[in-house]
């Protein structure tokens, strides 16, 4: 009878060197141990050799760090297509989803401080309904990116994201606004919508009630801001816009000032340019800006030009009123802004060669000479037919060079609304409402985007009397 060895030796024995051979004279009896070596039969052979097949099929599989849950569990590669993974549903598993960013703590934006991304070993999507796991996936994936823009892409695919997991007010609001935008576009497959969406902006409001830090107040301002928007409640939209820069202004959180003022001050625009007339625009609080003393990036010039953008459109708000009040001196202010800042930004030394900064090299400088026409005493359209024809050539050259889902928010839709409300030439507001269809729909705010394309359509409409059915032919 043949015994096998031990698969590993005892370890209270001692393995012989190679170079020695097993056997009886191996054996020291006078030192009460022995030197083993294990003899390898055909058996043992067979054995030794199926393990270490074993063992080299599992580590042929590769570690998946960024996939579902599900492909995470089974070992496999994820494909990481959202909100659900082809390799799931293909087979007809459930895809549990992804996990996500890093909580916000509330006291974290409190004391101003940041946190960097980590990704959870917990996905808090995977114990949502699938209606809500789908619109915060279409949010995450189609909705963010079209928001954001190269000063504030942090406010809409992390932070936003973040807070959501962590805050309830928020994950209700972004899935109201998932909701909402989706159905606009007439890309929404899931029956009631818009009870969907209202049943979700409402558990917001009650949740809203109950938040007492103020960055997270403002953050949550202007989502509520958007939703307004898209159920086409400008009035109500105007008064979060309102009281969220009321805040704003009075608030000194550094978290809040750095991420948050950059978007209000965008947004200060829209209740002078869209809000009824009896709106008082001396009432809205300017966010007042310090001017800087040199520009050292594009940011610093994008910021400075809204700065002064806002102020235009207040003092264009404030004369259409037929406010009496002496305005020489905000004139003379915003001459001097816009000649400071050409300096500057004459001196701003950045790569000139990239197509980004061409592109907001344009946009800035056509931002400032319309700034320029809008503060003429005696403005005569006529007189400015070439810059109109700039603006179109601008914008055209920018359309030929992005697609739909360009993620940079440069600033068209402004420019080219204000080409069709100041140029009565239909020669010029058609092409420049096209462009404004083509270029603002992905780029632009949804604020901004929807209410300047419909108030455009409507002035050319009622001004020419014309019937526009399909804005792009």
């Amino acid at each position: 009878m043949i015994f096998l060895p031990a698969p590993n030796p005892p370890k209270n024995l001692k393995r012989k060197p190679h170079s020695l051979k097993a056997g009886p004279e191996s054996f020291d009896a006078s030192k009460h141990h022995f030197y083993w070596r294990p003899r390898l039969t055909n058996l043992r052979r067979a054995y030794a050799k199926h393990h270490q097949l074993e063992k080299n099929m599992r580590q042929a599989h590769c570690k998946v760090k960024t996939g579902c849950l599900t492909c995470k569990i089974r070992r496999v590669k994820c494909d990481e297509k959202k909100p659900a993974c082809h390799r799931c549903t293909s087979t007809g598993r459930k895809c549990d989803g992804y996990a996500l960013m890093q909580k916000i703590n509330p006291r974290d934006l409190a004391h101003g401080r940041m946190l960097l991304p980590r990704v959870s070993t917990i996905d808090p999507q995977a114990l949502l309904p699938v209606e809500e796991r789908r619109a915060l996936g279409y949010f995450h994936s189609v909705i963010s990116p079209r928001l954001s823009s190269a000063r504030d892409g942090y406010f809409w695919t992390h932070l936003v994201m973040q807070l959501s997991e962590s805050e309830a007010v928020v994950k209700h609001t972004i899935l109201s606004i998932s909701s909402l935008f989706e159905s606009s576009e007439g890309k929404s497959v899931a029956p009631n919508t818009e009870r969907f969406a209202l049943q979700h902006y409402t558990k917001a409001i009650q949740r809203l009630k109950t938040i007492h830090s103020e960055p997270l107040v403002l953050l949550v301002c202007i989502l509520f801001i958007c939703v307004e928007y898209l159920l086409a409640n400008n009035k109500i939209a105007l008064q979060h816009c309102q009281h969220g820069l009321a805040i704003m202004e009075k608030c000194s959180n550094p978290w809040a000032r750095r991420y948050l003022m950059p978007v209000f001050r965008r947004m200060t625009a829209v209740p002078m340019l869209f809000g009824p007339e009896d709106i008082e625009s001396e009432s809205m609080p300017a966010l007042t800006y310090m001017i800087p003393t040199k520009f050292y990036c594009m940011e610093d010039a994008q910021y400075m030009m809204d700065d002064i953008f806002n102020r235009v459109v207040r003092l264009c708000h404030m004369r259409h009123r037929g406010v009496v009040f002496d305005m020489t001196e905000e004139y003379n202010t915003v001459g001097a802004h816009l000649q400071t800042w050409q300096t500057l930004f004459e001196k701003l030394e950045v790569d000139t060669t990239s197509l980004l900064y061409q592109a907001q090299e344009r946009s800035l400088f056509m931002r400032l000479k319309l700034s320029y026409l809008e503060l003429s005493a005696d403005f005569r359209y006529e007189e400015h037919m070439g810059t109109f024809r700039q603006v179109l050539q601008l914008a055209s050259w920018q359309s030929e060079r992005s697609s739909k889902q360009s993620s940079f928010e440069l600033a068209y839709t402004p420019m080219l609304f204000f080409t069709i409300m100041k140029c009565p030439d239909l020669s010029i507001r058609l092409p420049a409402l096209r462009l404004m269809k083509k270029l603002g729909s992905p780029t632009e705010g949804i604020c901004e985007n929807l209410q300047m394309l419909t108030t455009s359509r409507e002035i050319i409409q009622q001004e020419h009397g014309v019937e526009i059915v399909d804005i792009e032919s």
